[in-house]
């Protein structure tokens, strides 16, 4: 399914000697990962990062001197690059869509079942994101419960943007929407850049969330 020929290169923040181990484990289990570096808290993760920049972050929301959440921004300052998977504990709506709107990829519960995590991580290096049902739900459930202030009008895209909107947050390319629209791969790309534009969302997680908000997205 997934395309990569060469290793994703992992780091892991977490602060827990027993969390760290079980993630090596679980990566030990699939050739393509490649642990490059661990830390146990925000401050040792950043310094690591002036010399060691992995493809993918592995990072717990909740460790100590700066927490997965503070330190987003900070590591996106130093690589914008670097695809970043909050790993916590906490599934709360205020949670999910600050860690996306600062910069996450991917948000996973630690209770995770390992396969999925395994698909997670290549899912968010194939495609720049990662978000299963029940980050998908605690988003849903918090603008079906009132608080949807800042919820993007509809009418801002049209139906074939909204169209395109729902494949892209399958994560589908440019290519794969032209083949099942009998579109050209320009006008996809074209649509696409339209649809940034006029939601404003500077990447695919923020993305996500619009669509989210405006119930273009849902996972069963």
């Amino acid at each position: 399914m997934f395309s990569q020929s060469s290793s994703i290169t992992i780091g892991i923040a977490e602060d827990h000697p027993a969390m760290r181990k079980g993630i090596r484990d679980i990566l030990d289990t699939d050739d393509v990962f490649e642990i490059i570096f661990e830390v146990s808290n925000g401050s040792e993760l950043l310094a690591v990062l002036r010399h060691k920049q992995p493809t993918i972050l592995i990072l717990d929301i909740s460790m100590p001197y700066l927490n997965g959440i503070e330190a987003l921004p900070l590591i996106k300052n130093i690589n914008p690059n670097i695809k970043i998977v909050l790993f916590s504990t906490y599934v709360e709506d205020s949670y999910v869509e600050e860690a996306i709107l600062n910069g996450a990829n991917a948000y996973l519960q630690k209770n995770i079942e390992l396969d999925e995590f395994i698909y997670a991580l290549k899912f968010t290096q194939e495609k720049g994101f990662f978000f299963n049902s029940i980050v998908t739900k605690s988003l849903v459930d918090k603008y079906r419960n009132g608080n949807n202030a800042t919820i993007t009008k509809k009418d801002i895209l049209t139906k074939r943007e909204i169209e395109i909107l729902s494949y892209i947050c399958k994560g589908f390319t440019n290519v794969e929407i032209a083949t099942m629209l009998f579109r050209s791969i320009r006008t996809i790309e074209n649509h696409r850049k339209n649809i940034f534009f006029k939601t404003k969302a500077k990447n695919l997680p923020e993305l996500i969330v619009f669509a989210i908000k405006n119930g273009y997205y849902t996972i069963e």
